[in-house]
């Protein structure tokens, strides 16, 4: 009896340190990988905040129903804008026909562009009268020079928001017209030509 307790009792040199096995590696590593995403997570939401989301939230959802009486003020006057974009590698030239059936043309148009995710692009640009166009032009060259990524491809679109400058102070009313647009386009109506 004492040679079969011998032979399945495992020989001390078969046994290896506990550092050169494999399951205890297995179970240190399973935990630090949950502990080191957790600190890379932490580190995102610290470091990188969201900028969709609106500080002043409230007075942005109260603006809604004013946004959107001026959409229908511009629909009831027959505002129709005909935009026209040309490009080069820095800079982009917006020339607008302003076009109202009940309403004189305004002095300026204020255009507001948007980037839906990186709001150092969002842009606003006056467009002055030029004959019977408006024109302004979106210059990147802050943005490239700046080290900002700044690519345009088919994908990329931006909201465009489209008023009449000073309306107020001209007692003229108030309308707007919003659409969105890709990078690639040229030529694109808002509202009704």
């Amino acid at each position: 009896m004492t040679n079969l307790a011998s032979n399945t009792k495992p020989k001390k040199e078969d046994i290896l340190p506990w550092h050169k096995q494999f399951w205890p590696w297995f179970l240190i590593i399973l935990p630090g990988v949950v502990i080191s995403s957790c600190i890379g997570m932490v580190f995102l939401a610290f470091y990188k905040a969201d900028q969709l989301v609106d500080k002043d939230y409230y007075k942005s959802g109260l603006a809604i129903n004013e946004v959107k009486h001026d959409i229908e003020q511009a629909r009831a006057l027959g505002v129709g804008i005909q935009l026209h974009l040309s490009k080069t590698e820095k800079l982009w030239r917006f020339d607008a026909i302003y076009s109202a059936a009940q309403q004189e043309n305004p002095p300026y148009l204020l255009v507001s562009l948007e980037h839906p995710l990186e709001e150092s692009l969002d842009q606003t640009l006056l467009l002055k009268p030029n004959g019977d166009t408006y024109t302004a032009f979106f210059d990147l060259t802050k943005k490239i020079d700046s080290g900002d990524v700044f690519h345009f491809d088919g994908n990329q679109f931006w909201y465009i928001d489209i008023q009449p400058a000073n309306s107020h102070a001209l007692a003229m009313p108030l309308w707007r017209l919003k659409s969105k647009f890709y990078s690639t386009d040229t030529d694109f109506t808002l509202g009704t030509p």
